[in-house]
C-alpha cells in the first residue's frame, strides 16, 4: 500500500496502548524480572561463600546462572541488554568454578571438633 506525503501511518499493533508487547502489566520486562531475581540471590550466595558453606553457595550460584540464562533468552539476539547479561553470566560462572575448586578441600575450612 503506497503512502504519499502527509498520510498518517498506522501505529504498529505491538505499540498500541503505550507499551510494548514484550512488557508485562506491571511495567517490568521479563529480562528485568529475571535479572532482579538473580541480583537478589547474589548477596546471600556471597555470604554463604564467606561463611564457608560452599555447597549451599553453589546451589544459589546455579540458581543465579539459571535466571541469567532465562534473562538472556528473554532479551533475544541483538538486544542492547545482551552485553551486560552475558558479562554477569560469565562472572557467576567464575564464582561457580571458584567454589568448585575449593569443594574438595572443604574439610580444611571447617575442621572437625576435638573431643575433650
Amino acid at each position: 500500500m503506497p503512502y504519499q506525503r502527509g498520510d498518517r501511518i498506522m501505529e504498529p499493533a505491538g505499540r498500541r496502548g503505550g507499551h510494548q508487547v514484550s512488557q508485562q502489566p506491571q511495567g517490568k520486562s521479563a529480562v528485568d524480572e529475571h535479572f532482579a531475581k538473580a541480583s537478589a540471590l547474589e548477596p546471600e550466595a556471597m555470604a554463604k561463600v564467606k561463611a564457608g558453606e560452599l555447597s549451599e553457595a553453589l546451589g544459589l550460584l546455579s540458581q543465579m546462572k539459571k535466571e541469567l540464562d532465562e534473562a538472556a533468552y528473554a532479551a533475544g539476539p541483538g538486544s542492547p541488554n545482551q552485553g551486560w547479561i552475558s558479562e554477569a553470566a560469565t562472572l557467576v560462572e567464575g564464582n561457580i568454578n571458584f567454589c568448585n575448586s575449593y569443594l574438595p578441600y572443604e574439610m580444611l575450612l571447617e575442621p572437625s571438633s576435638k573431643k575433650k
